[in-house]
């Protein structure tokens, strides 16, 4: 195995994945949840985020397509993250406390035909928002239960809940280390690891 360094891993999946492979028993995220500390291995999350991204594609989501986010800062708000990025799509991440008007905005602004949220709350934020934009396609990320949320794109015509895939991760805070390099931000060669 050839470890990663700036000169290998050109972008933040390629580091990502290396990380899989090199520490893939080790902790990679840990949220509090019912009393008690979860965690998701690296070799975990590297699953989740590569299940999360043929999802998406699965959705219709293409290279180069926007991605909105609004949720609140979670083991899911990382795997979606990681997902876009996965899919090879870009991430239009969005303060969740943002009211719907401002939302739309950024929806239309950004291009992005698809919005994922992450509680009942942000859902209805997205249904009123698709009021003026019929096309919107809006992913709930569920919370519960611990280790198994169910993640449900709402079908635009007749707004009930349609295909339905797993992404096994517990709900609450992240903890995530740092790894940002400049390498992650250049493109071309995959990391060799």
């Amino acid at each position: 195995m050839v470890p990663m360094d700036e000169s290998n891993a050109l972008t933040l999946i390629d580091m990502l994945r290396c990380s899989a492979r090199a520490h893939h028993d080790n902790p990679a995220l840990s949220s509090w949840h019912d009393g008690t500390w979860q965690t998701i291995t690296y070799g975990e999350l590297w699953d989740l985020v590569r299940r999360f991204g043929q999802g998406l594609r699965s959705l219709g989501v293409k290279p180069g397509d926007r991605v909105a986010v609004a949720a609140e800062s979670s083991p899911h708000w990382v795997i979606a993250d990681f997902g876009i990025l996965a899919a090879g799509a870009i991430n239009t991440a969005m303060f969740p406390s943002l009211p719907p008007a401002q939302m739309e905005y950024i929806l239309a602004d950004s291009g992005a035909w698809i919005i994922l949220v992450g509680d009942a709350q942000l859902l209805q934020k997205a249904l009123t928002i698709r009021e003026n934009m019929p096309d919107l396609q809006i992913v709930l990320l569920d919370g519960a239960p611990p280790r198994a949320p169910t993640c449900c794109p709402l079908s635009k015509s007749s707004r009930r809940w349609g295909r339905r895939w797993r992404t096994p991760c517990p709900p609450g805070r992240r903890t995530w280390p740092p790894s940002s390099t400049p390498a992650a931000r250049r493109v071309g060669r995959r990391a060799s690891c």
